[in-house]
């Protein structure tokens, strides 16, 4: 007989004999609780954790615990019988926070971190169990008096236990029917408090799947130079649309004398001007310019002006020499658009610095209706400021870049996270489980699944024949299945026998895709996170 089967022969001998004895009341202590568990069972610490982090689930009402993304001394899986574990208890705090991490807890009986803190109104920690458990006890702190109700899986009451004491108060329970839910109430804000969770769950009998490391491949969309001397004058750059986003390469025009009378724009203000016709950019168009005092052409409205690096990033616009100008007074600043052409330019001439009246910048912005923008500069000081581009709303920071050395280089329409594998749900035995590839670049030609029995290291080896130093191997390679992505995304489905002898089988997965790279027409080999699968029966 297996170790699985003889745990799950464990269980329902146990439950069997609660059921013998009529068994649906609460534990006393947990002297008695202990004799009652068997050996296997969960128990759920949180004295030892600093905080619960961004490694569980805590949006403010609920928290659920998963060894995929365990923190604390247990990472990984599977740790069997200390931490945190990934499945049996889910808790709910209704309207309030779930980790008390304070001192001023221990001093009135709380544990000075533990889980369930309700928020400015009568405390309410509600436990549910999956699958319902025939054992379980906690300690409970709540400042006051307060209730336990245990509930079975149709909602029906099992019992309760009141207590009166500050705490902390032992509270435990055993039906043969399974404790589905156990809610806890108490007459003190900011409680109740638990710690020390003991319930009758093996661990070791649920599939399970968990991340390893990261991929490879990350693109983002903005570009820019943060500029400690600037060394563009006399140069150019063109954005030239392709169909997965931008190639950016050195340009040949120069500055082309405007035609038109000048414009006037405030000092620090945006003024919007019409084009006529319709300009595309990052999968959007727009009929309009938005033209910045401070050197910038923005490509949507916006609700202020933009004078720094974190407001460039906010909003899709291009910027020639984002730096504190006073156009309304110094210089001239022209708009031209065509409509029958579909070109538009905006020149900024011989504009002063609002601080330094002796620095003066001259450029332009130059856009046509396939897409294309160039940014011609003249002579411009040498001062501060940022030339770049960003396509999108809350663009992430790629981080400055010597434009006059970077070119020629792409970018993506949008940001692009780096290449991901995930599983769409546990894999059960008896199920298929989908192993979702996301993040691919467009023109991603193939997929290679590989799959192994073991992981080969903890923090990832390079890969030589890899595009670039951060894509890393994880696993083995026992077997390979290929897949062709469809655009951005691919989906291999791994159907699992329902075969008993497979269960507690780990499998561990990664990807190799072939695709474009940052340099305009380069190709390589880019590499997934991996995927632990921990395959069984629950």
């Amino acid at each position: 007989m297996t170790t699985t089967m003889l745990r799950s022969a464990f269980l329902l001998s146990a439950v069997h004999a609660l059921a013998t004895a009529g068994a649906a009341q609460a534990i006393p202590d947990r002297q008695t609780l202990n004799s009652l568990l068997p050996p296997w069972a969960t128990l759920e610490q949180f004295e030892s954790l600093p905080t619960l982090g961004a490694n569980a689930s805590t949006d403010l009402d609920v928290a659920v615990l998963g060894a995929e993304t365990v923190v604390g001394p247990v990472a990984g899986f599977p740790t069997l019988l200390t931490g945190l574990v990934a499945y049996g208890a889910e808790y709910r705090v209704p309207g309030g926070t779930l980790w008390a991490n304070a001192p001023q807890f221990g001093s009135l009986g709380f544990s000075t971190r533990s889980l369930g803190v309700g928020l400015f109104n009568l405390g309410r920690l509600d436990i549910a169990y999956s699958p319902p458990v025939p054992i379980m006890g906690l300690d409970v702190s709540t400042g006051g008096s307060g209730q336990a109700v245990f509930r079975a899986a149709d909602g029906s009451v099992l019992g309760t236990t009141n207590w009166t004491t500050a705490g902390p108060t032992f509270v435990g329970f055993q039906s043969s029917v399974g404790v589905a839910s156990v809610e806890l109430t108490s007459s003190v804000p900011f409680t109740p408090a638990i710690d020390d969770h003991a319930y009758a769950l093996d661990q070791s009998l649920f599939a399970r799947r968990r991340r390893i490391g990261s991929g490879c491949g990350e693109q983002l969309g903005a570009f820019y130079e943060l500029h400690q001397a600037f060394d563009l004058s006399n140069t150019s750059l063109e954005l030239l649309p392709t169909a997965t986003g931008y190639s950016v390469t050195a340009g040949t025009n120069p500055v082309t004398p405007p035609t038109a009378a000048p414009i006037v724009i405030p000092n620090l203000n945006i003024v919007p001007f019409q084009l006529g016709w319709s300009f595309p950019y990052a999968g959007s168009t727009t009929s309009s310019l938005y033209v910045g005092s401070d050197g910038y052409v923005a490509l949507a409205p916006l609700s202020f002006r933009v004078n720094n690096l974190g407001a460039f990033l906010d909003d899709p616009m291009i910027a020639a020499r984002l730096i504190d100008l006073r156009p309304r007074t110094s210089g001239t600043v022209t708009f031209e658009t065509d409509a029958q052409a579909q070109t538009a330019t905006i020149t900024f001439d011989q504009v002063e610095e609002y601080l330094n009246p002796a620095n003066t910048h001259t450029f332009q912005f130059h856009f046509d209706g396939s897409g294309r923008i160039e940014l011609r500069f003249g002579a411009c000081a040498p001062g501060g400021g940022v030339t770049g581009w960003n396509p999108a709303v809350d663009s992430e920071n790629p981080g400055s870049i010597d434009l006059s050395t970077a070119v020629p280089f792409t970018v993506p329409l949008q940001d692009r996270g780096p290449v991901t594998l995930a599983a769409d749900q546990r894999p059960l035995l008896g199920t298929t489980v989908n192993l979702v590839l996301t993040e691919l670049s467009i023109g991603t030609s193939l997929a290679a699944y590989f799959f192994g029995l073991t992981q080969v290291s903890t923090t990832g080896l390079p890969v030589p024949v890899a595009a670039l130093p951060s894509c890393l191997q994880f696993t083995g390679a026992d077997a390979v299945l290929l897949l062709v992505p469809s655009g951005t995304a691919g989906s291999l489905p791994l159907s699992l026998p329902a075969a008993p002898a497979l269960a507690g089988t780990d499998l561990f997965v990664q990807c190799a895709v072939e695709a474009p790279i940052g340099m305009p027409g380069a190709r390589g080999i880019l590499l997934s996170n991996a995927l632990h699968l921990l395959v069984n029966t629950l």
